[in-house]
């Protein structure tokens, strides 16, 4: 959730974390699928 608090905090897109590679990835996975059923604009 640090991640996802620290996007909204900088005004990034979904798909900056959607497309970034984390260490954790188990852990970003979750919102890797969740941002994945959104469709680009």
């Amino acid at each position: 959730m640090g991640a996802l608090q620290i996007a909204m905090m900088g005004k990034l897109p979904f798909t900056a974390l959607r497309d970034a590679t984390f260490a954790y990835p188990s852990l970003m996975k979750s919102l890797n699928t969740l941002f994945g059923s959104f469709v680009d604009s």
